[in-house]
């Protein structure tokens, strides 16, 4: 009896808490809104992009025409709704701004939809603004997932709706297969609900079968990180990386390792406890467990037998328990405790994402860009080893780079050379070569070059948030300046502007 009533002691104690709490934030609501818009701005506006933000915008203002960028798509395998989104953009406020505008016209809107019309007690409200994904994977590195989670949101918003909320569904499929796999959740929940509006169903099956076509490989690409066979290796990693979903902390608690997961210990065992966040968030409710679950299973299954996801893949999952959050929460639920506590990790390793996004540099391209310009080195002969190295300095300054073993030149990548020549066993015996044969050129590179004679290094960067160091070498210093009349990669390849940013 005695521990029954402590119990109760306790649990009043927290709910009390909880609703001083609510009461204080309720009153400095406004103050918390604006303080947020601020932040979010602040990120989005001082956010270096990095080498995948470049290669979207480059290809979509790059490519001569739709066709020609719907060709180039076959290479990238993925649907052409933020490629066309970025084209526009990039034609109202130029290529150099489309990027940080794609986040603030995306990105506010997702926040006062959270802060201002989602169902959620404040204090959930503001944990989930705060949370990492939402606040900077999704937000500040401005790529598909920024579109995708406009939509979903979106969706949610206009939810009571006939008509409205089927426009971003419908649209979902051509941002990515995972989105599509989401706007099937949504359908049924919708069916589920008897909201089933029949064109906007039509327009949903349209746009993915459009989305499906746009995404088939070309014969010749070959995906970046290779692939994965169901190798116990493979089972473990792809299990392991939903550890980041429940803590999206990405490195060790003292420096933001951009890409990896939260220290190792946690990364090992977090994922269980994931789990069972995601059956206390599914109780009572077949539906969205089904759907939880179901695509945590894809994403383990795909991860492991397909294609190694990474972390903003499945911090998709997070965005899913999110409408699952929302959906009981519209219903007159509480939020469990064991909820609360998901959204309070989240909202912390936001505002730690945040406080290393505002004092150091996320990429280092910009730096680098005007070293070369700086150096009068814009005009050598440069070589990109591996071939996606110099992707925001080709961006920046529309110096192209050549392709190892591929021939041209080029200023984004097309993933088309063979996985071997990503590697040192494939480019530095093609390295060797080229010394012999050429004049002076120049390498820029994300990995350190050593025990070549003719390779004296220039300069060097150490890692920053994205954690990549870089590298600049001359090759064949005393000789003349090799001359090559290579061409481009991409044929009909357009300039990214009329006047390169450095």
């Amino acid at each position: 009896m005695g521990q029954v009533n402590t119990a109760t002691i306790k649990a009043s104690a927290a709910r009390a808490s909880f609703d001083t709490l609510e009461a204080m934030l309720t009153r400095a609501w406004p103050v918390v809104v604006a303080s947020i818009f601020a932040l979010q701005t602040a990120l989005i506006l001082i956010h270096q992009p990095f080498a995948d933000e470049w290669q979207a915008l480059q290809i979509a203002v790059q490519s001569p025409d739709i066709p020609a960028l719907f060709a180039n798509l076959r290479y990238e395998t993925h649907p052409p709704a933020w490629y066309l989104l970025l084209r526009a953009l990039a034609a109202v406020v130029g290529p150099y701004n489309a990027l940080p505008a794609a986040g603030l016209l995306l990105a506010l809107p997702v926040q006062a939809i959270i802060l201002l019309r989602s169902p959620w007690p404040h204090w959930a409200r503001l944990a989930v603004a705060l949370s990492a994904p939402i606040l900077f994977e999704f937000s500040v590195v401005a790529r598909g997932h920024t579109l995708g989670m406009a939509l979903i949101f979106a969706a949610l918003a206009t939810w009571e709706r006939k008509t409205i909320p089927w426009f971003a569904i419908a649209v979902l499929p051509a941002v990515d297969f995972l989105y599509g796999v989401v706007s099937l959740a949504l359908i049924a929940f919708r069916f589920a609900e008897r909201r089933i509006w029949l064109p906007g169903l039509g327009a949903w099956l349209a746009i993915s079968l459009i989305a499906a076509w746009s995404i088939i490989p070309a014969p010749d690409y070959v995906p970046v990180y290779g692939e994965t066979d169901g190798r116990f290796v493979h089972l473990v990693l792809a299990l392991l990386r939903f550890s980041v979903v429940y803590l999206p902390i990405q490195g060790k608690f003292d420096a933001l390792d951009w890409g990896a997961g939260p220290p190792e210990l946690l990364m090992r065992t977090l994922w269980s406890v994931l789990v069972l966040t995601m059956a206390v968030l599914a109780r009572g409710r077949r539906l969205e467990g089904a759907v939880m679950f179901g695509i945590m299973a894809l994403m383990f299954a795909f991860s492991a037998w397909l294609y190694p996801l990474q972390n903003r893949h499945v911090f998709l999952l997070g965005t899913v328990m999110l409408v699952v959050l929302w959906r009981r929460s519209a219903a007159g639920e509480p939020v469990h405790p064991v909820v609360g506590l998901w959204l309070a990790f989240g909202a912390f390793a936001g505002l730690w994402t945040a406080w290393f996004g505002l004092t150091h540099t996320f990429e280092r391209s910009r730096e680098i860009a005007q070293y070369i310009r700086a150096e009068g080195l814009a005009d050598e002969h440069w070589v990109a080893v591996p071939d996606m190295a110099g992707q925001g300095i080709s961006a920046l300054t529309q110096v192209p780079f050549e392709k190892p073993g591929g021939g041209c030149m080029q200023s984004y990548v097309r993933w088309d050379a063979p996985l071997v020549m990503r590697r040192p066993e494939g480019y530095m015996p093609w390295l060797r070569e080229q010394m012999r044969e050429r004049g002076r050129f120049y390498i820029f590179s994300n990995i350190a070059i050593e025990g070549l004679p003719a390779v004296q290094p220039v300069k060097s960067w150490a890692p920053v948030l994205e954690a990549k160091e870089y590298h600049i070498y001359v090759v064949n210093p005393d000789a003349a300046p090799a001359r090559l009349a290579l061409p481009d990669c991409v044929p009909g390849t357009r300039p990214l502007a009329g006047t390169p940013a450095i």
